[in-house]
């Protein structure tokens, strides 16, 4: 399986970008969507070291998170009416 790392910009009150504060370590991401910033957060993301480091994190989140069985224990566990 492979990752990539995650980067969003928007607005503090994004959802990507709360998600992003949310779930430190996961994504890079910025509030201010100017040439200067994303700039400054690409030449981040050019150290091989912070790239994997973000593309784990995420990879494991989506793991824990968003996996098939994950998913299917709990639209199994709607379907039945019980708390998965």
């Amino acid at each position: 399986l492979t990752s990539l790392p995650i980067y969003t910009c928007g607005p503090s009150y994004c959802s990507a970008i709360r998600w992003a504060r949310e779930n430190e370590d996961v994504a890079l991401h910025a509030t201010e969507c100017s040439v200067a910033q994303m700039t400054a957060d690409l030449t981040k993301l050019q150290n091989p070291n912070f790239r994997t480091f973000l593309a784990q994190n995420a990879y494991d989140f989506g793991q824990t998170h968003f996996s098939h069985d994950k998913v299917t224990k709990i639209f199994q566990s709607g379907l039945m009416g019980t708390q998965g």
